[in-house]
């Protein structure tokens, strides 16, 4: 059975002062992009050109991309939609990311079996915009996984700067996803339902923190539907 995670999201401002723990990682995902967005071709209701530059497209919530996925197959949704009966797919991210291994600096905490089943997790992300060089990428993120290997199964949450995705060097709010060595990002996930009305993945986040000025912090949550879906 396939589990469906409703991920809720705000950002907000925090008191003047200066932290300096933001995480930098390299992505090792190849997204397979050309294949999904022949899966995303179908035609929207609405159209919103964002400030940022970006065109978000809104489906009928029945034909969105999540009911291509085989397990998901006469699935009844359990929430409101993002708008009375359509859905937002991000347009535009059509260029094929190679693989990579750059550098990685990460913190993780591992969970004690005493008290699970584990349905969710949460943390907080200070965000920020780091310069990254030609090939690379910058993240911070909270995810969950199981599996060891190529039997990995893993969600990721947070913020990252990755130019050969957005092509530009902009801070953006990011949902990845990997199966096996399957992966896909935002917008490109089969399976993957938005009901926020404030938030899109692969959207620009503009305020960003400063050193020695404004820290910016972002809470994150992935949590398990309560139908168990």
């Amino acid at each position: 059975m396939i589990h469906i995670l409703l991920l809720v999201m705000c950002l907000v401002t925090i008191i003047t002062g200066h932290r300096d723990h933001g995480m930098q990682s390299g992505l090792k995902e190849d997204l397979e992009l050309e294949r999904q967005l022949n899966i995303l071709n179908k035609p929207p209701i609405k159209s919103i050109h964002t400030k940022s530059g970006y065109i978000i497209d809104c489906i009928d919530i029945n034909k969105q991309p999540a009911f291509n996925h085989p397990l998901l197959k006469n699935h009844k949704l359990q929430r409101k939609s993002i708008f009375e009966r359509n859905i937002s797919e991000t347009r535009g991210q059509n260029s094929r990311i190679k693989s990579k291994f750059i550098f990685e600096k990460f913190a993780r905490v591992y969970l004690s079996r005493i008290g699970a089943p584990y349905y969710g997790v949460s943390g907080t992300t200070s965000v920020w915009n780091p310069n990254v060089y030609k090939g690379q990428s910058s993240a911070s993120h909270l995810y969950v996984k199981r599996g060891e290997g190529d039997n990995i199964d893993k969600i990721s949450i947070g913020w990252h700067v990755f130019p050969e995705l957005y092509n530009d060097n902009q801070t953006h709010l990011y949902l990845f996803w990997m199966s096996g060595k399957n992966g896909c990002f935002n917008m490109l996930c089969k399976g993957f339902i938005q009901v926020d009305r404030s938030y899109t993945f692969g959207a620009r986040i503009s305020v960003t923190s400063t050193f020695g000025g404004t820290i910016m912090e972002m809470p994150l949550q992935i949590a398990q539907d309560k139908g168990g879906n």
